[in-house]
């Protein structure tokens, strides 16, 4: 073999090289930036809900303070109250997968957009966010809507303020008209609860721990969906895309 011909192969080896070396270095780039923005939004996530849900707390006792109104007056440890939250779960959770697997446009649009604006956060989440997360939403809100609004809006009625706080309850999650019925219904649940066992912790069990498991569920759909990943297109569809540019 010739020193030119030698040359020559040694120039484009170290070509390829370059090239090879330029396309490693963007594509560790591109996973760091992507491991970076999924951590932000992960952290992003959990500071938006401690926010959020630790605001309730808030306003519920700064409101049950203004109108002599307690929020957390009723909440109080009670082996029984904890079995009656765990007992909760079970047709709420019931109810969640019924509505997940019925073919109803309307639940099916419920699904669709739950996946579409947690499914992406809830999955770059661990198990231990989901769980804070879903302590913080079953405190504040429980003791926003049952501890202050159900009796503070009852006007001294018990079922007016049930009614009241859970339709309130259901247009704080105004995500589609049918969602707000539901969550209307669960806010009637969660009411009635506080009422027959007389303590807070309950719904507050039954409502953090539905909410966990219903986070993980939204997660899993949502791994497995992007790991299917989109309908392939053909080489022709692509080919044609390529000559349009």
């Amino acid at each position: 073999m010739s020193k030119y011909a030698s040359g020559i192969e040694a120039a484009h080896a170290r070509r390829e090289f370059r090239i090879f070396g330029r396309r490693f270095a963007q594509g560790t780039q591109l996973l760091i930036v992507d491991g970076m923005e999924q951590t932000s939004d992960r952290n992003r996530f959990l500071a938006l809900a401690a926010l959020f849900e630790g605001g309730l707390v808030l306003a519920a006792l700064g409101l049950g303070w203004l109108f002599a109104e307690p929020p957390l007056a009723t909440l109080a440890w009670d082996p029984w109250a904890v079995i009656w939250g765990l007992a909760g779960v079970v047709p709420l959770y019931a109810g969640f997968i019924f509505c997940d697997r019925v073919p109803v446009e309307s639940l099916r649009e419920i699904k669709d957009l739950l996946g579409d604006l947690l499914g992406p956060t809830l999955a770059r989440c661990g198990k231990a966010d989901l769980v804070v997360v879903a302590l913080l939403a079953g405190l504040g809100e429980e003791a926003f809507f049952r501890g202050l609004l159900l009796p503070l809006t009852g006007g001294g009625s018990f079922w007016v303020g049930l009614f009241i706080s859970s339709v309130l309850f259901g247009l704080g999650h105004a995500i589609t008209k049918t969602y707000v019925v539901l969550a209307s219904l669960a806010g009637l649940f969660f009411g009635l609860q506080w009422h027959f066992t007389g303590n807070l912790l309950a719904p507050i069990i039954s409502h953090a721990v539905y909410d966990y498991f219903a986070f993980v569920k939204i997660a899993r759909d949502f791994r497995r969906s992007a790991a299917n990943g989109p309908p392939e297109s053909s080489d022709d569809d692509f080919d044609g895309e390529s000559d349009g540019e």
